[in-house]
């Protein structure tokens, strides 16, 4: 196999190949929902003709031959329920809806990865590709409730955090629940962008687990002020959320060594920021490799 077929079969987002088809464990969890919404069905609707029992059903043995072979395919083709009554997806009961998205939706993945998407393109294409996000609005809207409610995001860098939240709308971020957003530059968003960012951090009134973890050195100096005004916003866009915990790391690669002696001011006011209490580790190390204690 050519190294381009291995490129055009691999999944980011399944790259053990888990729910493919093939997988006996994905076959067996469709057939536990096929069994509930036969049984849901079942009692959902009347039998087409009440008091007929299996019983009266003749067998294909009965039926003269030329019938026998479609005996089986009427009988496929026939639902057991309903006298002119069509049952769509949205007349399933919510809680099967919801085990039909959790098959549909990243069924083997508690976390998610949202890298290199800085527009519609790039997230329509990866993160959100699946055909549920695109049946009709109230499908839509359930399938990123779903998504934002049950999943974990690891999101690099304030870009891709900005089209990630704008594009899974108003319902998505109010039902998100885990963020961990990780700055490893601090690229310059627009106007527009950065208003869009922090407006849609405070939409996101539902969420529980925000970590924040900075991969990058920021000086005191008056060239690296937009930095730390960027941080602070992301505090203030935050801090009215109720419920909210709110956790912070640095895992500093490469330290200059004239900024080594300077590194704990960095901490300091990042402690400021966001609070001693919640810091959560971290780590750096000189350009050499060797870890600076801090």
């Amino acid at each position: 196999m050519s190294f381009q077929q291995d490129m055009d079969e691999f999944d980011i987002y399944d790259p053990c190949g888990s729910s493919q088809s093939g997988n006996n464990a994905a076959f067996l969890d469709w057939q536990v929902v096929g069994r509930r919404l036969r049984s849901w069905t079942r009692s959902r609707f009347p039998a087409r003709n009440e008091g007929r029992s299996n019983n009266d059903i003749p067998s294909p043995e009965k039926l003269p031959q030329k019938y026998a072979g479609f005996f089986h395919c009427e009988l496929a083709a026939r639902p057991e329920s309903v006298q002119g009554t069509k049952v769509s997806f949205l007349n399933l009961p919510g809680e099967l809806r919801n085990d039909i998205y959790c098959f549909l939706i990243y069924p083997h993945h508690n976390m998610l990865l949202v890298v290199f998407q800085t527009s519609p393109r790039d997230i329509f294409r990866s993160l959100l590709r699946s055909p549920i996000f695109r049946v009709n609005r109230q499908i839509r809207a359930e399938a990123f409730s779903f998504l934002c409610g049950t999943k974990k995001f690891r999101i690099i860098n304030a870009p891709c955090a900005e089209t990630f939240l704008r594009y899974i709308g108003p319902v998505g971020r109010m039902n998100l629940a885990n963020i961990t957003l990780m700055l490893s530059v601090f690229v310059d968003l627009n106007l527009g962008q950065a208003e869009g960012f922090f407006r849609f951090l405070r939409e996101a009134n539902h969420l529980r687990h925000f970590h924040l973890e900075i991969d990058m050195y920021i000086t005191d100096q008056k060239h690296d002020n937009a930095k730390w005004d960027f941080l602070q916003r992301i505090e203030s866009a935050l801090h009215n959320i109720e419920g909210l915990s709110l956790t912070w790391s640095m895992i500093l690669r490469l330290v200059p060594d004239d900024d080594i002696n300077r590194l704990g001011d960095m901490f300091v006011r990042m402690e400021e920021i966001f609070g001693k209490e919640n810091r959560r580790g971290g780590r750096a190390w000189e350009a050499d490799g060797t870890e600076i204690k801090t």
